[in-house]
This record gives structure tokens, sequence and C-alpha cells, in this order.
């Protein structure tokens, strides 16, 4: 996964920020786990589901909160 001023990138699929409806974090139980997703709603009414089980981060919110803050960031300035 890449975020930039022009877009984010997740599996060599780019997509620019002008192109992105919205984005959430959802977190699903599967059996007695959760998993994270992040998930990307496109303008084009297509949406992207992306597994944040490969991303570790040992603080309070983990992995959700700090990709959520780099969103906006970088969201914030493609504007």
């Amino acid at each position: 996964m890449l975020l930039n001023p022009e877009g984010m990138s997740i599996n060599g699929h780019f997509v620019s920020w002008s192109g992105i409806r919205d984005t959430a974090i959802l977190r699903m139980k599967v059996g007695k786990n959760k998993s994270d997703y992040l998930v990307t709603w496109l303008r084009d009414e297509r949406y992207l589901l992306t597994d944040l089980g490969c991303f570790v981060r040992f603080r309070v919110g983990g992995i959700r909160g700090e990709l959520a803050a780099y969103i906006e960031y970088f969201r914030a300035k493609a504007t």
C-alpha cells in the first residue's frame, strides 16, 4: 500500500484521490478473532476491500487509527 498526495496504490492498483468517494475501516468478527479491512468506495460505485491483517502496529488503535490519519492527511493535500 502506498499513499501520497496524488492518490493511493493498493496491490499495484492506483486510484487518484479524485476517484475516491470515501474510505472506511471495517472490523469484522471472524470466529473468535477480528479482521480489519480498508474499504475504498470509488466514484464509479465500485469498492475495493483491502485486508489489513498483514499490518501490525503495537499502539493504541493499531494500524487502523494511523492509516485513517494518513489517508485524511494526503486527501487534504490533494484538494
